[in-house]
C-alpha cells in the first residue's frame, strides 16, 4: 500500500513539472524534433500504475534475453490494458487456444510462459542493443507496417505524443483516414515511465 501511495504522490508532483521531451529518431517523414506527451495524461498515469504493479511479471517473462522489461509492459499496455490474464501476442486469454491471428497458439501454463513464447517466436531474443530507437522500431514491427507503408507514424507506438496524427485501423484491414486513436501509445507510456524514474 505504501508502494502505491509514493506511486501516485510521485505522478502528482509530475503534473506540475513541465512536460517531458524525449529525442528519439527520425520518423518516416524525416522528423526528428523532440517527442513531448501532449495528450491522454490521466491514461498514462493510469497504465504506469498497473505497469508497476506487475513490473515483476515483466522482468521474469525476460529473463534471459536482452529485451526491457519496460518495453513488454508498453506492448501489455497496448494489447490488453496490462490484464494479467491475457497474453502478448493479441490480447487473448493465455489459458486459452488462440482465434486471433495469430491464430491456434497456446494455451500456456501462466501468463509468464505465453510471454517467453511470444518473445522467443516473434522478437530478436538475440538483440543485444536496445535503446529507444530500437524499441521503437520493435513496437512498430510487433503492431505491423501498415501505419508505415501509408507514411504515417504508426499509433501504437506515438499516440499521445506530439509525434501522432490522424489515421486508425479500426478492425483488421480497415482504415479510417480521419479517426485518432484513443489510447496512448508505447513510447508516451516509456516517456511517463522515464519521467519518473523508474527507465
Amino acid at each position: 500500500m505504501r508502494f502505491l501511495q509514493s506511486l501516485w504522490a510521485k505522478i502528482r508532483e509530475s503534473w506540475h513539472k513541465p512536460m517531458p521531451t524525449i529525442k528519439a529518431p527520425a520518423t518516416s517523414d524525416g522528423s526528428s524534433d523532440d517527442i513531448v506527451i501532449v495528450r491522454y495524461r490521466p491514461q498514462i498515469d493510469l497504465a504506469i500504475k498497473k505497469i508497476l504493479a506487475n513490473r515483476a511479471n515483466f522482468e521474469k517473462a525476460v529473463e534471459g534475453t536482452f529485451i526491457p522489461w519496460w518495453w513488454v509492459a508498453c506492448v501489455m499496455y497496448r494489447e490488453n490494458g496490462v490484464d494479467m490474464s491475457r497474453q502478448l501476442l493479441n490480447g487473448q486469454r493465455w489459458d486459452r487456444i488462440t482465434t486471433l491471428v495469430p491464430k491456434g497458439l497456446g494455451p500456456w501454463g501462466s501468463w509468464i510462459d505465453s510471454a517467453k513464447f511470444a518473445l522467443a517466436k516473434y522478437r530478436g531474443e538475440g538483440m543485444h542493443h536496445w535503446d529507444i530507437a530500437t524499441a521503437i522500431v520493435e513496437w512498430e514491427k510487433w503492431n505491423g507496417l501498415g501505419y508505415k507503408r501509408r507514411g504515417l507514424n504508426s499509433p501504437y507506438v506515438y499516440s499521445g505524443t506530439s509525434r501522432q496524427n490522424p489515421g486508425l485501423y479500426v478492425a483488421d484491414g480497415k482504415f479510417d483516414p480521419r479517426k485518432m486513436d484513443p489510447r496512448p501509445g508505447c513510447l508516451a507510456i516509456y516517456i511517463g515511465l522515464k519521467e519518473l524514474g523508474y527507465v
